[in-house]
């Protein structure tokens, strides 16, 4: 398996990843104004985002270039470029429990670290998603902060993890 940079036509993949409105919003919090979205919503967003430099977008594909997962990378201050942060993290729903999202963060880790120079990298994820909780631990991330977010599907604690 290998992280490429996201295309548009992935966009459908990533879409047809999200299995319902409560894993929609769980992905992606406050960043989209409606569900469902279309592949079309994702790249509106992406584009501007990837164009000035301080968003990347990867999508991890098997030996068969079929894509099974995605993630971003982003620097959360523009003007700390040590500083990046994981983000809209999703794997094929055949695929969960595979280990795919750990391989798939190990790559962006290292793409992170070596090519971008970053020295921090945070993640963020609800309490009660065990699973990925499980597996960004297993990284060698660690909690450092959490913050309620009111998202369409109600209240949910964020917490907020730093790789050490």
């Amino acid at each position: 398996m290998k992280l490429r940079a996201y295309k548009s036509s992935d966009a459908s993949d990533i879409c047809s990843f999200i299995t319902s409105k409560d894993e929609f919003y769980r992905w992606s919090a406050d960043r989209y104004n409606k569900y469902p979205i279309e592949p079309s919503d994702i790249d509106a967003n992406y584009k501007p985002m990837i164009e000035s430099g301080d968003f990347y977008a990867y999508v991890l594909v098997d030996d068969d270039e079929s894509v099974v997962g995605h993630v971003t990378l982003r620097y959360p201050d523009k003007e700390d470029r040590t500083s990046m942060r994981l983000g809209f993290i999703i794997v094929d729903p055949s695929k969960r429990g595979q280990g795919i999202a750990k391989v798939m963060l190990s790559l962006a880790i290292a793409f992170a670290k070596e090519e971008l120079g970053a020295k921090h990298i945070d993640i963020g994820v609800y309490e009660d998603n065990i699973p990925a909780r499980r597996c960004y631990e297993a990284l060698g991330f660690r909690e450092y902060k959490r913050e309620m977010n009111t998202l369409p599907i109600g209240e949910l604690c964020c917490v907020y993890l730093r790789l050490c």
